[in-house]
C-alpha cells in the first residue's frame, strides 16, 4: 500500500508556492469592503448597460449582443477554473473586470462591428 504523496506546497505547475502572507483582521475586512463595492459598481454598470442598450441601439442588435455576452460567459465558466489556477484569482478578477468595461464601453460607439466584439469576451 502506497501512501499518497503531500502535493500541499505544489502550485499545480511544477514549482512550489511561496508561504503565504498572514493577513491581519483588519485588512481582510477592508479587501472584503473594496471588493464588495468594486463588484457592486461594475454589476450595476453592467445592468444599466443592457437595460439602457435597447434604447440606444435597434432592439435585435442590443438583444443578440446581450445574447452574445451571456454565451461566452456561460462557456467562461468551462474554463474558469484553470484560468485562475494559471493566473491567480486577484488578476482573474481584474482582467475579468476589465473585460466587463470594455463592454459597457462599447455602447459609446454602438454599431454591430465595435458591441459584438466587446460582448464576446465581456
Amino acid at each position: 500500500n502506497m501512501a499518497s504523496p503531500d502535493f500541499s506546497d505544489d502550485d499545480g505547475f511544477g514549482g512550489v508556492r511561496p508561504p503565504r502572507p498572514a493577513y491581519s483582521p483588519r485588512d481582510l475586512m477592508r479587501n472584503a469592503l473594496v471588493f464588495s463595492a468594486s463588484f457592486a459598481i461594475l454589476e450595476g454598470c453592467i445592468s444599466a448597460t443592457i437595460i439602457i442598450s435597447h434604447e440606444v441601439v435597434e432592439h435585435h442588435l442590443a438583444s443578440s449582443v446581450s445574447a452574445v455576452l451571456y454565451l461566452f460567459f456561460a462557456l467562461g465558466t468551462l474554463v474558469a477554473p484553470a484560468l485562475v489556477r494559471r493566473a491567480g484569482v486577484k488578476r482573474s478578477l481584474v482582467a475579468s473586470m476589465l473585460m466587463y468595461a470594455v463592454y459597457t464601453a462599447a455602447y459609446m460607439a454602438p454599431s454591430p462591428t465595435v458591441l459584438y466584439p466587446a460582448g464576446a469576451p465581456g
